[in-house]
Formats: structure tokens, sequence, C-alpha cells
């Protein structure tokens, strides 16, 4: 995003005559490092439209991917018991299989959609709200704590409380 909003930021400062950061903090980059990191960060994205209030439900938020999702299921219903397609990382190459299905994933959004609040739902409810709810906190990296601890290790930053050394 840097590259990306560097040029404009430049141009716009110029013809409005001031300075500073052309988004501000909007955007931001953290390392997924699990898949439920990674299944938090899609949900993330694809219930946008209903936080917003710009659809009232995922099959009404029209230019995104889950609507991409949902068209495919339209047209191919067996594929709501295939994994969610590979990733492949933008650091090591490798390819990561998901292996929640489309139709759990989708099952997973309609639970935020629900009238219910999250502290009414069963355990595993909660926990995929809790996964998602974290991806606002802006965290360099998100995870499991292992991986977060070796990640932090890896990269040579310090974890918040972690004492400084003495």
């Amino acid at each position: 995003m840097k590259y990306l909003k560097q040029p404009i930021a430049w141009r716009t400062n110029r013809e409005d005559k001031c300075t500073g950061h052309f988004f501000e903090g909007r955007f931001y980059s953290g390392a997924l490092l699990t898949e439920s990191a990674v299944l938090a960060a899609m949900a993330y994205v694809d219930l946008n439209p209903v936080r917003a209030k710009i659809a009232k439900s995922i099959e009404q938020s029209r230019s995104s991917s889950i609507c991409t999702r949902l068209s495919l299921v339209e047209n191919t219903p067996e594929r709501l018991n295939d994994a969610l397609m590979p990733l492949v990382s933008g650091l090591d190459g490798k390819r990561t299989q998901l292996t929640m299905t489309l139709g759990t994933y989708i099952e997973h959004l309609r639970w935020f959609t629900a009238t219910t609040s999250p502290g009414q739902q069963p355990d595993e409810r909660s926990r995929w709200f809790v996964r998602v709810a974290s991806i606002k906190k802006r965290q360099r990296a998100l995870g499991l704590m292992d991986d977060l601890k070796d990640w932090v290790s890896r990269h040579g930053h310090k974890r918040l409380g972690d004492s400084l050394p003495g």
C-alpha cells in the first residue's frame, strides 16, 4: 500500500497545498500466521458491506468476494463440500490448502448476520466472533500464541507487555 498511496498523497498534497498522509491510517498489513487468522481476515472483509449497512445479508453484498462465492454455489451446489481455494503466500510461495469448506465458511458468515448477540452463541460461534473482531485491532501479526512468539522473534519485534532487557 505504501507504494500505491505515496504518489497519490504527493499529488493531492500539491493540489490541496497541504502535507500529511493521504489515506491516514486506513490501510495496514498484518501477517496472517494461521488458517484461523486467514479465515477471520476473509470474513472481516466479506462482512464489510453488512457492517456498513450497505447490505442486510451476505446474499445482498454485491461486488464482493462472498457474492462471487455464493454465485458459484448457485451454479454448482456440490462446491459447498469443497475446501476453500488454496492460497499462495507472498512471502515464501508456499501453497496453503485451507481445510474449511465453502459451506461451513458461508454458515459462519451467516452467524454474524443473525439477530442474537455473540454472548448468546455456543462456544465455537463465540470464538469465531472473537477471531473476526480481532482483525480490527490492526496487529502486526495474527495467529496462535506460539506462532506469534516465533514471528516476533524472527522479525526482531517486541510483544506488548514484554519487559525490556535488563
